[in-house]
């Protein structure tokens, strides 16, 4: 399944057949959670923004044993950013907004500052 940051909701919901609607009473997001079959990662949540029908954040749940700091400077390099974090700007990922990385706990988390987003201004 290749979901990217920006993609529809319709997108997501077309290419996750095991995506769950989480049915959260939050009202600026919508949450499904999908299993993965990956030897680093069990589950992925996304993050879908209600104004705008796109995805706007993926957090990848580690399964157990696995170092979540170890893969995700396997998979981004060193950290670009402060506390550890990293940071790809939009001249780079020839997107309309800039990708955050960060882990947190058994959780590596990845974002982006897209409008009508909770992070539409920016990360701190």
């Amino acid at each position: 399944m290749k979901i990217f940051l920006g993609s529809t909701e319709q997108e997501l919901l077309n290419k996750c057949d095991n995506c769950v609607d989480q049915k959260t009473e939050e009202s600026f997001r919508r949450v499904y959670l999908s299993s993965l079959d990956d030897k680093e990662f069990q589950s992925a949540i996304f993050y879908v923004s209600t104004s705008t029908a796109e995805v706007y954040e993926i957090i990848l749940t580690a399964k157990d044993g696995i170092d979540v700091n170890k893969v995700a400077n396997k998979l981004l390099g060193s950290p670009n950013a402060e506390n550890n974090e990293w940071r790809f700007f939009s001249d780079k990922t020839k997107q309309k907004f800039t990708m955050a990385m960060w882990v947190f706990k058994n959780k590596l988390v990845i974002a982006g500052d897209i409008q009508g987003s909770e992070w539409e201004k920016g990360f701190e």
